[in-house]
């Protein structure tokens, strides 16, 4: 009986001990951008009222060449533009809709100012929201013995902190911020101390601490003990600014309820003492400190003002150009060659070559007004057909080096063989409208020689043109007799209704060799197999010559 009594005695004690002597360590959650971590436009922007700074950033970014690389930096360098639209008495609104931005002269300048200004770091942006006073922020010495139970909260980061301080409102007593992702209308009734006079409900909060810098060791913590925190050191490695971030989307996933009206409020905890010189909260417009975001990633493509400014131009040259982003296109790490997959602008193989001679100081200046050649060539990883693609290029290239009297003549070319390119990577539909195609160039290619011949002579040699023309329309005429006109071939498949029985006669008796209900039954089929056939005969046959044209 006594052993029994010891076994239960220790069972009882073992429990004890895991019950008081263990705490759940709190997982710190990143922190979302803005944009929740998305790569998408439909789920950027923590709140609406930041799509437009967005959209601005975004666009921005890509006219200027630079890299997409996350949220924070499209909506810094959008705040940035924004502002300097707001110096020239503009609106946001008459550049954005939606997702649509209007890129004009006064976009343009409004960019190349913003661009110009920026160096190695951006304020980093953030919805601002109406303040109008409430809510209690704590700076100067912080040497108070923690009577906030710190050594609890932050027991997951193994270090001791003898000193707090409440710095945002009490964390035991009421506050006038709250976290929510619900909407408004449902705030009273997720919580009653919710009465809306001086009090702001954000989806999400920043708060800054800055510090005589200090070799202390130094953290935030709150009730539920959520977010991030990103430390800021000088050149000699002390503490000089402490951020914390957090989102109601983390406290959603945190209390386990899809819509929530938590309240919010912070403090402070050191191992030694600390000066704390200001407690910034940009959401609310408090403070004079404002978190510096690195411009390293995004600037890793960055051209001198001037190139920069040229670059806007071949890829803009109109006057005004209205791009609509698509909200489901995937926006990080997109460049300036990729807006065709990002909204309803794409550039022409002209453009995006012109735009690489920019950036290697050897452009032509041939795009920078009206777009002299269409069709859009993109695609990688076709294979043989990248060398093909490579060849028309250098086609082009050639073509964009000839005087302008000759260009017009030598556009259609390029536009048809585009097209012809195209409508083989579009198998089987398109192979009836290329055969189309080379027949109308065949009929037309003695004119555009003609055009082309005759006035590059007349402009490198000053032959009169009237003259030229006149022996190779004689020419033509002498072809025309040894090699007469050719009646355009028919292409298409007539279908009939019922086929007829076959029948013959042997010997003066008739036999039926092909049914003719059996044949009309099975026609279709038969003909589907066959035309499919001779599309991938035809196809095989245009790859093959093009592959031959692009190896010579």
């Amino acid at each position: 009986m006594k052993k029994f009594l010891k076994k239960v005695v220790t069972c009882l004690c073992v429990l004890i001990l895991l019950i008081t002597g263990s705490r759940p360590r709190t997982v710190k959650a990143e922190a979302m951008t803005i944009g929740g971590g998305l790569t998408y436009l439909a789920g950027a922007g923590a709140a609406s009222a930041s799509l437009p700074i967005l959209i601005i950033g975004l666009a921005a970014i890509l006219i200027l060449g630079l890299v997409v690389t996350n949220w924070d930096d499209i909506a810094a360098f959008g705040n940035a533009v924004s502002l300097e639209l707001e110096y020239g008495g503009y609106a946001l609104s008459d550049f954005v809709s939606g997702t649509s931005v209007k890129i004009d002269s006064a976009f343009k300048n409004a960019v190349l100012k913003a661009y110009q200004k920026t160096g190695s770091t951006m304020t980093k942006y953030y919805p601002i929201t109406d303040y109008a006073g409430g809510t209690v922020v704590k700076t100067g010495l912080l040497n108070t013995k923690d009577r906030l139970d710190a050594a609890v909260y932050l027991e997951y980061l193994d270090h001791d902190f003898p000193y707090s301080m409440n710095v945002v409102n009490d964390i035991y007593g009421l506050s006038n911020l709250f976290l929510s992702n619900a909407p408004s209308e449902k705030w009273k009734s997720l919580n009653g101390d919710y009465t809306g006079i001086n009090q702001y409900v954000l989806n999400s909060i920043t708060i800054i601490a800055s510090f005589e810098p200090t070799t202390a060791k130094v953290a935030f913590f709150n009730l539920i003990n959520l977010g991030t925190q990103k430390e800021v050191r000088d050149e000699n490695g002390n503490l000089t600014k402490l951020i914390l971030s957090i989102t109601a989307a983390e406290v959603a996933e945190f209390v386990g309820k899809t819509e929530h009206f938590s309240e919010y409020a912070a403090a402070l905890a050191s191992d030694k003492p600390i000066t704390i010189t200001d407690i910034s909260i940009p959401e609310l417009g408090i403070g004079s400190v404002r978190e510096e975001i690195s411009t390293a990633n995004m600037m890793q493509t960055a051209m001198e003002v001037k190139t920069a400014e040229q670059y806007i131009n071949v890829a803009f040259p109109n006057a005004s150009t209205t791009v609509t982003f698509n909200t489901q296109a995937n926006v990080i790490g997109a460049t300036l060659p990729q807006i065709g997959t990002l909204s309803d602008y794409g550039l022409t193989g002209a453009q995006t070559d012109e735009l690489a001679r920019v950036r290697a100081g050897t452009a032509t200046g041939t795009l920078t007004g009206t777009q002299t050649a269409t069709g859009t060539l993109t695609g990688s990883g076709t294979g043989w057909l990248d060398k093909i693609l490579e060849f028309l290029k250098k086609l082009l290239d050639a073509i964009l080096a000839i005087p302008g009297l000759i260009l017009d003549g030598l556009k259609a070319l390029w536009d048809w063989l585009a097209k012809i390119l195209q409508a083989i990577l579009a198998i089987p539909g398109g192979i009836i409208g290329v055969l189309s195609k080379i027949w109308e160039f065949l009929q037309t290619l003695s004119k555009v020689i003609s055009n082309a011949i005759t006035s590059a002579l007349t402009w490198a040699f000053g032959i009169d043109g009237t003259w030229l023309k006149g022996r190779i329309e004689s020419l033509q005429r002498q072809l025309r007799v040894k090699f007469p006109t050719m009646e355009p071939l028919r292409y298409d498949f007539g279908d009939k209704d019922v086929i007829s029985d076959m029948n013959i006669s042997i010997l003066g008796r008739s036999y039926t060799i092909l049914d003719g209900a059996i044949a009309t039954k099975l026609a279709s089929p038969i003909k589907m197999v066959f035309r499919a056939l001779s599309y991938v005969l035809m196809a095989l046959f245009f790859a093959r010559k093009f592959h031959k044209v692009a190896e010579d």
